[in-house]
């Protein structure tokens, strides 16, 4: 989650009418960006500098005129959640049932809902137990976390940050095992935001170490990757997709960079991919009160970019690829702590 504990820089870059600011980072501004994907060091994310200019190639794609998606349902569970850091993070979608689970963060617990907004109920508590969450994040007591991420087989782990470690759960819930501590040796959290799996792999995102750790099912660490900013996802073919201030990098299963894609708004927020394998990013203000600004599609194989003028936070494309889930902390066009489901042009 992205809000106050972050440093912003100052680049600002336009995107069809959507103003959004360069964010994180020491690098220095470049005087250009490559208009086609380029290779990087496998080890680092960050290795290029801040895009000042937009990618020909992005400037010259078809996009949208920033339309405003059709709002579905909003919905809320059970619990009342607590004053001015009021918050839902990080939607996830359950395999076998199709159920949307999305974090109450100063809860410390998930509301479950159907696919249609029924509310089903919620899993977990507050605590340091097995079952048991912490999603206040470590590193910025006022900001809330609570990243989930399903396997084909319905399993799920959980970034459980204040406790700093992973939580394993089988595909009925079932807590399995727990693994990390505190600190900055391998294995260990300092600010474990943000998760993926293919099932195979667990990719594990620390805001603090500003690494992503890879670990196998049973966490035992496999390799580390370093980059600085968390938002990540994994596609059907088991590729990792990870985003920075510079755009979005694609490794494969090994940890190997395949391709890097530079975009003109570096302040994306969330990552997820769909079927057909384009990405999607919110856009942030990377200054307060941070309200979202604007969803964007990307496409790697054409560099097209649809943008739309409907966001939150946290997103997680739905299994029938016509509609978008999106969570936020209370912000302008956020008043209140909600799961929204839009509907999302299939072309």
């Amino acid at each position: 989650m992205i809000r106050p504990d972050h440093s912003t820089a100052a680049v600002g870059v336009a995107v069809l009418s959507i103003v959004v600011a360069a964010c994180g980072g020491s690098a220095s501004p470049s005087a250009s960006t490559p208009a086609t994907p380029t290779e990087r060091p496998a080890a680092s994310l960050v290795a290029t500098a801040h895009a000042t200019v937009v990618p020909p190639a992005v400037a010259s794609s078809t996009a949208s005129s920033a339309a405003a998606l059709k709002l579905l349902w909003e919905t809320a569970g059970d619990a009342k959640p607590l004053g001015h850091n009021a918050d839902t993070y990080w939607p996830a979608i359950d395999p076998l049932t199709g159920n949307v689970w999305v974090a109450v963060s100063f809860e410390g617990i998930y509301w479950i809902f159907s696919p249609d907004g029924k509310y089903l109920g919620s899993f977990g508590a507050p605590g340091s137990g097995p079952g048991q969450f912490n999603f206040v994040r470590t590193a910025c007591p006022d900001c809330g976390a609570g990243a989930i991420a399903f396997a084909p087989d319905g399993s799920f782990y959980v970034a459980d940050d204040g406790n700093n470690r992973i939580q394993k759960f089988d595909a009925a819930h079932k807590f399995v095992k727990a693994w990390g501590s505190f600190g900055s040796a391998d294995g260990q959290f300092a600010d474990a935001n943000s998760i993926a799996t293919d099932g195979k792999q667990v990719y594990v995102y620390d805001d603090v170490r500003t690494d992503t750790q890879v670990f196998d099912t049973d966490g035992k660490l496999l390799r580390k990757i370093a980059n600085e900013s968390g938002w990540m996802t994994v596609d059907r073919a088991g590729n990792l997709w990870a985003a920075d201030a510079q755009g979005i990098s694609e490794f494969d299963a090994t940890g190997k960079l395949r391709k890097a894609y530079p975009l003109p708004d570096s302040f994306r927020i969330s990552l997820a991919t769909d079927a057909a394998g384009r990405l999607y990013y919110n856009l942030q203000d990377p200054n307060s009160p941070y309200a979202a600004l604007g969803l964007v599609r990307f496409d790697p194989a054409t560099n097209k970019l649809d943008v739309f003028s409907t966001a939150g936070e946290t997103l997680a494309i739905a299994p029938t690829q016509d509609a978008i889930y999106e969570a936020n902390f209370v912000s302008p066009g956020w008043p209140a702590p909600v799961l929204r489901k839009y509907a999302l042009p299939t072309k």
